[in-house]
């Protein structure tokens, strides 16, 4: 019950927002009362808040697999092309990034989000080597660029300025 409650939260959240995701709504989703999300979650930040950690643990098998399968090429240019190939991820982007920037005024989220951060950053130490400082740099160019995106209707940035930008935090 409780992996079908996160599933329809999460998908609310990606087709109508983070604010369309409440008990009822959840509830009215799985066909159940809404005593019974409440009882699986007190309330709508411990429901957000496993939400954020179901897409981390999503987050870092699919970016797992996408940096195993990539060719080898320099690092800078995989930190590009993972950077674009999430931009290509509209509609996941837009739902990750909603349960991430509320966090910015839920407290409770914020460890949550947190994880976000610290399985990115350890997934670019694993795959490159990097420094945690590197990895913290990258990590912050990125998301950064992502959004951006979002705010901007998915406009991208330059690819070659992208891979220079990389470049020169891999020089450092």
């Amino acid at each position: 019950m409780r992996d079908s409650i996160l599933h329809h939260a999460a998908m609310i959240i990606r087709l109508e927002g983070l604010h369309a995701c409440t008990h009822r709504a959840v509830a009215e989703q799985c066909a159940i009362s809404p005593g019974t999300v409440t009882y699986h979650f007190k309330n709508l930040d411990e429901l957000h808040a496993a939400v954020i950690e179901r897409a981390v643990e999503s987050f870092t098998q699919q970016t797992h697999a996408w940096f195993g399968a990539m060719k080898e090429n320099s690092v800078a240019q995989q930190l590009t092309q993972f950077l674009f190939w999430t931009l290509d991820e509209r509609e996941r982007l837009i739902c990750e990034y909603a349960l991430f920037v509320a966090a910015v005024s839920r407290p409770r989220l914020r460890q949550a989000a947190a994880a976000w951060i610290a399985s990115h950053q350890h997934i670019l130490q694993q795959h490159f080597a990097l420094t945690a400082q590197q990895a913290e740099a990258v990590v912050a160019f990125t998301d950064a660029w992502l959004l951006r995106s979002i705010i901007q209707e998915g406009k991208k940035p330059d690819a070659a300025l992208v891979q220079r930008f990389f470049t020169s935090i891999l020089q450092s």
